[in-house]
Formats: C-alpha cells, structure tokens, sequence
C-alpha cells in the first residue's frame, strides 16, 4: 500500500510551495489586512494537513524512542541551529537598531524562550521558528494517538485533543512548554491528513479550477465572519465552528490548486522547489526580510517608511526571499545536512 513508505504524492510539493510563500506574503509589513486574514485562515493549518499525508507508517509503528530520536533529528536540532544563528546576531547587534525600545536582560529572555519554545514575545528575533516545536509536539501527541489504530478512534481522540486545547488556551494563565496546547489543536489537522491520505492518489489526476474556486469561495465566505484574524501561535481562532471549515476549505483550495498546476510547467516546477526547502525558508524569511529592509534604508537610501509609498516592494520582497532561501537551502542541504534534519 502507498501508505507503506513515505507519500510523497507530486502535487503535494506543490502545495507545500503554495504555503510556503503564503507564509512569506504573511510576514511582508504593509499587507492588506484582508489578505492577511485570508491567509492566516488556513496557512499553519495547510502544513500540519500535509505533514499528516506524508508521514511513514513505518516510523509510526516503530517504538517511541526510535519514534523520538528520527523527530528530533529532522525537527529539533534544526530548530536550535536556525534559532542560534539568528539570537547571536540578533543579541550582538540588531536588537540595538530596533524601533522597540532597548530592554535590560531582554537578550537573557530571549535566550530562554529558545528552550521554552513558544515563539510569541519569547522569540522576538525569529518568532516563525515556533512552529518547529509546535510540529515536534504535535507530532509526538500523534503517535499516542495512532496506536488507538481504527479511523474512528483516531478521529474522535483528534477531535477530543482539538477541544482540550481549546479550553487550556482560554484558562491557563501561562503558556505551556513547546506549545503543548496549541499542539492538542493542530493534531487535528495533522490527523485529517493521516487519515485521508490513502484516497488521495485517486484524486491525484484531477484538475478542476473551478472546484478549487468553490473552496476558496466558502473559505473566504466564512473567514470574513470569523470576528478574529487567526494566528495559531497565540492559539487564536476565532468562532471554531467557523476557523475549522475555514481551515479545511482553505486546504482544499490550495491542493486543488496544486493538481491544476501540476503539468510539468515552470509554476508546478517553481513551487515544487520552494515546497522541499520550505523548513529553511520558515525558519529565516522574517529575518531575511530584516536584511532586506536594512539593505533598502542603509545601502539604497530609501525612505523608512518606503514599503508604504512603493506596494510593490511586498512582491518584490517575497520574491527575492523565496529565492534566495531556496539556494540557502540548497547550501545546507549539501554541507550541513544535519541542519536541516539530515537530508541531502
């Protein structure tokens, strides 16, 4: 069966692509707040639905400390190294030339919120990286929940998790360690991927535009009624009874985007690529685009606030982003693989 080995189904880079430069047009300052929304609607969900279709049965039948270990090396090791090449620099010399003011011990806070891992104000310098340790947890909470093997059982744990998260987030007053509650909601997506996963080879072939318009249709519909812009980091989601049809419409849309374009041509390629480097263009676009915007102020002399005058400068970013990440990871690929978990 497909699900003996790692699916990795050809359009299912593509989406990866997709999202991946969602998440990049989502860290771009000056975005309309209605695009915003839109892609913070089902951007994180997209990732943990995909993570679940492609994720070996093999590891999963295999024991936990096996399990831990293969996680650990493609998760959380690479998650400390781009989070230590980008706090020494950040601790050294950019928090300096901040626009917040200058906070006493702030470095020291910082430092921890590497090893508490939460993202959010405990990881300024790179707040994307949180979604490495919330992957990790939700990960780790999966493979407890798979050994209850019936579909049934998987699903109604998921959903069970989902709700627990849920009420943990609104009652806790502190943030549990690696996201623990926000990986109780992700799970669910992660889960949905899972289990749909072996029907997908047979929609493989599909390439309807018009029931990807459908989907992003009722994703829209039902995002502008959602009174809350999702971010799954701060575990924000609105009404749930609309953030998860939102979510899955969203999904849907993005892999029924995916199969129209999957015809061999320079999009489907374009995206394919981003899609398999997506780990490093995570972990550094925002301070990539820190760079960029130091570049464009100090070397070409443009105005501080220039991305308000000049909209165009958010393709551009993304652009030049998306690019040049994927030859970064190219580079790591081939002479630091275990940076990022050990592929070559």
């Amino acid at each position: 069966m497909a699900d003996e080995k790692n699916i990795r189904l050809a359009y299912i880079d593509v989406a990866r692509g997709i999202g991946i430069t969602l998440v990049v047009l989502s860290h771009a300052e000056g975005l309309n707040p209605f695009i915003l929304k839109w892609v913070h609607s089902f951007f994180i969900p997209l990732f943990f639905f995909i993570s679940g279709v492609v994720i070996s049965r093999k590891s999963l039948e295999s024991s936990f400390i096996e399990y831990f270990k293969s996680n650990f090396k493609s998760i959380v090791i690479p998650y400390f190294f781009f989070g230590l090449i980008t706090f020494i620099p950040w601790v050294l010399v950019f928090r300096y030339h901040e626009t917040a003011p200058y906070v006493e011990n702030e470095g020291i806070k910082q430092f921890i919120g590497l090893f508490y891992g939460i993202g959010r104000d405990w990881l300024r310098y790179n707040v994307p990286l949180w979604f490495l340790p919330c992957l990790f947890t939700t990960k780790i909470i999966f493979y407890w929940i798979f050994r209850l093997k019936k579909a049934s059982l998987i699903a109604i744990f998921s959903v069970a998790a989902a709700i627990c998260g849920h009420v943990l987030i609104k009652y806790l007053p502190f943030h549990l360690p690696w996201l623990i509650d926000v990986s109780m909601i992700t799970v669910m997506f992660f889960s949905a991927g899972y289990l749909v996963r072996d029907k997908m080879p047979e929609f493989s072939g599909i390439k309807s535009l018009s029931t990807g318009l459908a989907f992003l249709a009722a994703n829209i519909m039902l995002m502008s009624l959602n009174g809350a812009r999702v971010d799954m980091n701060y575990g924000v989601s609105g009404n749930i009874l609309i953030f998860y049809p939102a979510a899955f419409f969203g999904i849907f849309f993005t892999l029924y985007i995916s199969m129209f374009i999957h015809d061999g041509n320079i999009i489907e390629k374009a995206f394919s690529r981003l899609g398999r480097e997506s780990l490093v263009i995570f972990a550094l676009n925002a301070v990539t685009f820190k760079l960029l915007t130091g570049a464009a102020i100090y070397i070409l002399k443009l105005p501080s606030d220039f991305r308000d005058i000049y909209p165009v400068s958010i393709p551009v970013y993304v652009i030049i982003t998306c690019i040049a990440l994927f030859f970064v990871g190219k580079f790591l690929s081939k002479y630091l693989p275990w940076s990022v978990g050990g592929r070559k």
